[in-house]
């Protein structure tokens, strides 16, 4: 039987603080992120990718908005302001290509519209 060796308490030495550290940067992270932000805390998200947007832009799920696509109801929130400012700033997806339906992302624009996002809710990238 393996004998128990407790590890040596040592002094390790601080690199960073943050108030919120979130761990992963695909939507359920990204609206963490950003309204931890947005309610004054200093947030650094920590993503193992080099983007942001998780199987969005990973793996190309492009119509993952499909929800809010002729939605009878008002559908409202983050997600709502998101596909609306990224459709101001790279226009509707039927724009960039003719054979994307509208209500669909473009996982490169995104990915380039996310990192912007996040600089001007004042949230810290740490990728890879």
């Amino acid at each position: 039987m393996r004998k128990f060796v407790p590890y040596k308490k040592e002094a390790l030495p601080l690199r960073e603080e943050t108030d919120i550290l979130v761990v992963g940067g695909g939507p359920a992270g990204i609206g963490a992120a950003i309204q931890a932000a947005r309610n004054g805390a200093q947030v650094i998200l920590v993503e193992r990718h080099g983007f942001l947007g998780g199987n969005i832009t990973a793996c190309y799920v492009e119509t993952c908005n499909h929800f809010l696509f002729k939605h009878p109801d008002k559908v409202g929130g983050l997600y709502k302001e998101i596909e609306e400012k990224y459709k101001q700033q790279f226009g509707r997806s039927d724009d960039i290509r003719s054979d994307f339906p509208a209500h669909r992302f473009s996982s490169e624009y995104l990915k380039v519209f996310l990192d912007k996002f996040f600089e001007e809710n004042k949230v810290r990238i740490l990728y890879h």
